[in-house]
């Protein structure tokens, strides 16, 4: 657990530390996890970067996510539908997020319907979403979103611990995610690309 409370600590506090005037000038106001499940909600569009932690890429995605409220077994579920485009080829993605006690329960159904379950909070204005079973421990992603004109700008960065290698060996990937909403008509990629530049820098640098 020590190691979970310090990778939260620095996702969490990190950005406060650099960030300039402008970023408190342009967050949302997210006060309760309510306030960050309707953020969510709408079409997303923007890029995500796959790096090594020595800032090596490793891939970089085009990515496209809408998300939309629906019913399950009698319960308000925001569903999450998108993919990654990379060389041609398509990744698909989904989740459902839904309000408990205390914290938003996310479930990713991967490619082959395996379900990962994780938990987020809200800290700062800020989610922190942590593995909701120990076994993923090392798995953490922070999401962040800022208004600009008509547009809302979502900034997201993750680790994610790779499993073992035949040489023994674990890996850390850091993925980076920057996407924007626009409020009124649909947001055309060199509009994406604009927010990427201007987003451009890292928590892990």
């Amino acid at each position: 657990m020590k190691k979970i409370a310090t990778l939260i600590a620095l996702l969490s506090c990190a950005y406060f530390c650099f960030a300039d005037e402008e970023y408190f000038k342009t967050r949302l106001n997210l006060l309760t996890l309510e306030d960050a499940m309707q953020v969510y909600e709408g079409k997303w569009q923007g890029v995500q970067n796959l790096s090594n932690p020595d800032g090596s890429d490793v891939a970089n995605f085009k990515i496209e996510q809408n998300y939309y409220w629906t019913v399950v077994d009698n319960q308000k579920v925001l569903v999450g539908q998108g993919f990654l485009t990379y060389m041609g080829s398509r990744i698909d993605m989904v989740t459902q997020m839904r309000m408990c006690k205390g914290y938003i329960e996310l479930v990713l159904i991967d490619t082959n319907g395996e379900k990962i379950y994780y938990k987020g909070v809200l800290i700062r204005e800020t989610l922190i979403w942590t593995p909701l079973y120990q076994f993923f421990l090392m798995d953490l992603q922070k999401d962040e979103f800022r208004k600009d004109d008509d547009y809302i700008n979502f900034y997201s960065e993750n680790l994610k611990f790779m499993k073992a290698g035949a040489d023994g060996l674990a890996t850390i990937l850091i993925g980076r995610t920057a996407m924007r909403k626009e409020r009124a008509k649909p947001v055309s990629e060199e509009a994406a690309h604009q927010l990427i530049k201007r987003g451009k820098g890292s928590l892990f640098e």
